[in-house]
């Protein structure tokens, strides 16, 4: 990632859904914040062995603390952890009931959290980036061992993932954005149509609810494309006449149409993985 943002530091490494807008995350800022991440660890205590926890959904900061990390030599994992990544109040609350052996805790949101604790563990996410910006001169973080490259996304690929970033399916996405180039989104399902990723990771409840959605649509529209749909979909194999008028379309609409890599990480249903392979989706395990 270091050198990825040397070579290409105005590149978009991330984007993420904030409030209707995406914003645009490039490959020098990821890195600039995953490496303050790290030294601000790293003063905190956290060393080569240590392990850090991260309770939050998918958001660039759980990619900055992962990532920091592994910089440092250090395991992402919940048993023994020096340090918690907390996304909220709920994790906070969950993790001064029982600290065990935690150094600090770090909140990325502030609401429920900012003075309303009188506990010595507890420090904003702010506060850890300037622990590390302060430490630029007097540490640097080792470089992380091994190689993270997975077979899956390139610099020209769009990501988006469904799947937790911190189970074995969803790392598959942190890895191919770190070490392949792939541009990852964080979004809802509705933002498929803007995004049109070309990989596309899921759980099985995602494809069966758009597959749900695509069929809510078909029975509400005109006669004649009713009739059209069902002359098209539901086969096993598609066709060049069923991609023009048919296929071809809806996947522009769900925000397919250029999708090339479709992964789900658990069993899809039957009538729902052949509905996909139907309209040209290929829908493989992600695990």
């Amino acid at each position: 990632m270091r050198d990825r943002a040397g070579r290409d530091p105005d590149r978009v490494a991330l984007r993420e859904k904030h409030r209707g807008i995406w914003r645009e995350i490039t490959w020098a800022r990821y890195w600039q914040t995953a490496r303050a991440v790290a030294l601000g660890l790293r003063a905190l205590g956290v060393g080569p062995g240590d392990r850090v926890a991260i309770r939050s959904q998918n958001r660039p900061e759980w990619l900055y603390a992962a990532v920091a990390a592994a910089a440092l030599g250090a395991t992402v994992a919940d048993d023994g952890a020096k340090v918690l990544v907390a996304e909220g109040q709920e994790q906070v609350d969950d993790a001064l009931a029982a600290p065990g052996g935690l150094l600090r805790i770090v909140y990325l949101d502030k609401a429920g959290v900012w003075n309303k604790y009188d506990s010595g563990l507890l420090l904003s996410f702010g506060e850890l980036l300037e622990v590390g910006r302060g430490a630029e001169g007097e540490m640097e973080p080792p470089d992380a061992a091994g190689d993270p490259a997975t077979p899956i996304g390139g610099p020209r690929d769009l990501l988006v993932s469904r799947l937790p970033l911190g189970e074995p399916a969803g790392a598959v996405a942190a890895w191919a954005n770190a070490a392949n180039g792939a541009v990852l989104h964080f979004g809802a399902p509705e933002d498929l149509r803007e995004v049109q990723p070309t990989i596309l990771l899921a759980g099985p409840e995602d494809w069966t609810g758009l597959h749900a959605g695509i069929e809510a649509r078909v029975a509400g529209a005109s006669r004649l494309k009713r009739a059209n749909a069902r002359l098209w979909l539901h086969r096993e194999r598609g066709s060049a006449l069923g991609w023009l008028l048919c296929h071809r379309a809806l996947r522009e609409r769900i925000g397919l149409r250029h999708l090339r890599h479709a992964g789900s990480a658990g069993p899809v249903p039957p009538e729902v993985r052949r509905f996909f392979q139907g309209i040209g989706v290929t829908i493989e395990d992600a695990t």
